[in-house]
């Protein structure tokens, strides 16, 4: 929700407030590109349909905005001074929110060390293979079957990294 309402906010800003002149170029728009790249983050954690939408409409606020001198009816006069210290005030903060993003995507993905990397690679290449262990009552007789996931590279392996999987895809 914090991400549509920014949107919505650079949206108005573009229209209302940040209005292309001759003299002054639009430039909220780029805080659409901020919003898009933490989307992207937020979709990499939790994926769901609702922020690739957001992510979408960020990234055709900024196209639009961009491209088209779009203006509302309404739009609020400023004086040039205060045109002049907006566009270079939004521009600067702008750019250093989408640094800041970038920064924030590159530490996720650096995050994810070499193991992880590793179990990742083996779910992609379906090397987990699908166990069935029985589960017995005191007399003796199957009640039900307990499911496990074998990782053959992993059965060779030493305990240490029996440990380090269980970590890992608790983690992941």
């Amino acid at each position: 929700m914090a991400q549509a309402g920014l949107v919505l906010i650079a949206i108005t800003m573009g229209v209302l407030l940040d209005v292309p002149t001759a003299e002054y170029p639009r430039v909220s728009h780029i805080y659409s590109l901020s919003v898009a790249s933490l989307g992207y983050l937020n979709y990499q954690r939790e994926k769901s349909n609702i922020q690739l939408m957001l992510i979408v409409i960020c990234l055709l606020t900024f196209v639009i905005l961009a491209s088209a001198p779009l203006a509302s009816p309404y739009v609020l006069e400023m004086p040039d001074l205060l045109r002049f210290v907006g566009t270079w005030a939004n521009a600067t903060m702008a750019t250093i929110m989408l640094a800041a993003s970038v920064h924030a995507i590159h530490s996720e993905l650096v995050r994810k060390d070499k193991d992880s990397r590793r179990l990742m690679s083996a779910l992609w290449n379906k090397e987990f293979k699908l166990a069935f262990q029985p589960q017995v009552d005191k007399s003796r007789k199957i009640v039900g079957a307990e499911a496990l996931i074998r990782w053959p590279p992993l059965i060779k392996a030493k305990s240490h990294q029996h440990r380090l999987f269980l970590r890992l895809s608790n983690s992941n």
